[in-house]
Parts: structure tokens; sequence; C-alpha cells
């Protein structure tokens, strides 16, 4: 029977070299798996289990993967009716689905950088404003 022999480790990959899994979770996404949720729970662990075996994987890969995790709170269509743009603006802090594409984008192909991680809908929102050429709220208002 032949031996396999252990890969001797491999130099840390280059910048270019990493492939970048960017994963879209959710805000209240909980990675803590044994604490009490009181609210949607099962769905808060599920994502967070995902979360921490992405980041796991990533970890074990020696710099080949990066994972990301973008946390948006809620998503909703470039074109809106009045009402439901109300609904949205009053119920939750909201972004476009095409803010929220144009940020994943972005990160798959650059890497997280200073943003770490895991990217607040804060955050995801400002990046995917600013690939697009957008001002906050004026924008938004002229396409209505």
């Amino acid at each position: 029977m032949m031996r396999r022999e252990r890969a001797a480790p491999r130099a840390p990959a280059a910048k270019d070299d990493v492939f970048r899994f960017v994963f879209c979770s959710g805000d209240s996404s909980e990675v803590v798996y044994n604490r009490s949720l009181w609210i949607m729970g099962p769905t808060r662990r599920a994502k967070g289990c995902a979360e921490k075996n992405m980041f796991d994987i990533a970890d074990a890969s020696d710099g080949l993967l990066e994972g990301i995790t973008v946390r948006p709170c809620g998503i909703y269509p470039r074109h809106l009716t009045l009402t439901s743009w109300v609904l949205t603006r009053l119920v939750l802090p909201t972004m476009e689905v095409d803010e929220l594409a144009a940020s994943m984008v972005a990160l798959a192909k650059e890497g997280a950088g200073q943003t770490g991680r895991i990217v607040v809908h804060e955050v995801a929102k400002r990046m995917g404003r600013e690939i697009l050429g957008r001002e906050d709220g004026k924008e938004e208002m002229k396409r209505k």
C-alpha cells in the first residue's frame, strides 16, 4: 500500500489569487448559536451558522478564500409604488436591490478591506450609492 505524503505548507496566496465568497445574510443574524433569541430565532441562528462556517473554512484555507458577509436590513426593488415606499421606510432601514448588488460585486472584486468580514447595512448602502453615483435621498426622489 502506498502512503500518502502530506503536502508542504503553502505560502499565503497573493491578493489576486484569492477567491472571495460574498454571502448575503441578514441584519439581525446571530453567530453565537446558543444565545436566547425571542424574535425569528431559528432564521437568525441559521444565517449566523452559515456565516460562522464560511469564516471557519476561509480561516483554514491559507489565504486562498476570503469570506465576506453582507447584512442588509430591508431590500426593495428599484420601482416602488408610493404606498410600498412609505411602508418600507417607516418599518425598516432599507436599500435598493441595485445598491446591494453594486456593493456585493465591489466586495467580490476588491475584498472587504477596512470594512472587515461583516459588512453592515449602512456600510453596504453607502458603498452601493457611491458606486452608482447617487446622493443621499435626492436621486431617489427624482426617480419616483
